[in-house]
């Protein structure tokens, strides 16, 4: 099942141009999670045959692929394997940041279209992306790489307080700590939690910058970016790390997003990102400057590019990351100036969920292109502890910024979630 629950309303369908424009290439495709899900189902509409690989038995994406198969992603050797005997054309993952690396060995190896090794893993170490961007004169917050709680408690000494501990490759907020006194037991708790989610045991502290947070979705072609859509970001006022809505058009002026997009396309260039989706963060201080915060290779989470960065400007960046595959040069237009909202949806944590009686209803509300939840009817709600286990989203469009935001909220407002102790 993709998710537990979901309904899609009002999304357009693929441009007629992609369609059947690649009938009988082969894609490898990994992993098969629920965010990939419409990255294959695009791919399929294209013509293209999908071969699905995972290392769980029960991916979502083992449902809709041509072909599934349950290999640890890590084994680098198996997929190559699996893409010779399956004689693929291109291989590809999407909206998540551990295959990154990964898919580009696979395609050196293979010698397919992909991004360089050092620069997925530029794209993917956050150590490695800060001295890029220090290389570039990007402005950034100061930061330490540390492999120790006696190094985690030196570079806090040094960044002040507060401080941000992460995990140096991870995603999705998860084993990110705000770091508030400066006591060694406090240290020591951030860094064991960051590094835990650190699939190599790398750690970053990073110092604090005030500002509003701002994504910035972009796409590249033969070396050359383009912004396609800035968006600001508000957090859960208990949980810092966590974001609760994301909105398009995001609340800046146009010299300040005209700044962010400068800022993310310099970045974009200081990576050696060839061609494909990117999916910056920034912090906007009080003088309307740009931090750079991460940039990936891929595109973010939550139906980001499959869904909204079309509603918003017209342009459809998973297509044209699989032409780029294939050996096409897309053209990037955008073609439209609308609005969007990505609202987090947070239900009573510790009930059981019964039922959500006007779901229907509420997805035939013009505007709503998708509600969806984590937890299914029978399900007990957990504690949302970062983005990954936040319990459900409505992605909505509207004309403009303050349309999407009164329907993101009225959704939210007007949802019954029946619920039990």
């Amino acid at each position: 099942m993709e998710s537990a629950l979901s309904v899609a309303a009002g999304f357009a369908e693929l441009d007629p141009r992609w369609r059947n424009r690649f009938r009988g290439s082969r894609l490898l495709f990994l992993p098969g999670g629920r965010w990939q899900v419409p990255v294959i189902r695009v791919a399929q509409q294209m013509g293209l045959v999908v071969i699905c690989v995972d290392g769980t038995p029960d991916a979502p994406g083992f449902l809709v692929a041509d072909e599934a198969i349950q290999v640890p992603l890590q084994d680098v050797a198996s997929l190559v394997r699996i893409g010779r005997e399956r004689r693929i054309d291109a291989v590809m993952t999407e909206q998540t940041d551990f295959a990154v690396p990964l898919v580009a060995q696979v395609a050196a190896e293979l010698g397919l279209k992909g991004l360089p090794p050092d620069v997925a893993r530029a794209a993917t170490h956050k150590g490695r992306m800060r001295e890029c961007a220090a290389a570039a004169g990007i402005r950034q917050p100061a930061f330490r790489l540390c492999g120790s709680v006696d190094e985690a408690i030196r570079a806090v000494a040094e960044l002040g307080i507060p401080a941000f501990c992460k995990p140096a490759d991870g995603q999705s907020s998860r084993g990110v700590s705000r770091i508030d006194e400066a006591s060694n037991s406090t240290i020591e708790e951030g860094f064991e939690r960051a590094r835990a989610a650190s699939q190599i045991g790398e750690t970053i502290f990073e110092q604090f910058i005030e500002g509003t947070e701002a994504t910035v979705e972009g796409f590249v072609v033969d070396g050359r970016p383009t912004t396609l859509a800035i968006s600001d970001k508000e957090h859960y006022a208990d949980l810092p790390g966590v974001a609760r809505t994301l909105t398009w058009p995001g609340n800046f002026s146009p010299d300040v997003a005209e700044r962010i997009a400068r800022a993310s396309e310099a970045m974009v260039r200081a990576l050696g990102i060839p061609f494909g989706i990117t999916h910056g963060e920034f912090l906007i201080d009080a003088q309307g400057e740009p931090w750079l915060v991460e940039m990936a290779a891929r595109g973010g989470g939550t139906r980001i590019p499959s869904h909204i960065v079309p509603a918003v400007c017209g342009f459809e960046p998973t297509p044209a990351l699989i032409a780029i595959l294939l050996g096409d040069t897309p053209e990037v237009v955008v073609t439209q100036a609308r609005a969007a909202q990505l609202r987090f949806l947070r239900l009573p944590p510790g009930k059981r969920i019964l039922g959500f009686p006007n779901l229907t209803e509420l997805q035939q509300i013009p505007g709503v292109l998708e509600i969806a939840f984590n937890e299914a009817v029978g399900e007990r709600v957990p504690a949302v502890q970062d983005d990954r286990s936040r319990h459900g989203y409505v992605i909505v469009s509207a004309d403009n910024a303050a349309a999407a935001r009164a329907l993101g909220e009225r959704i939210e407002r007007e949802l019954i979630v029946d619920t039990s102790d």
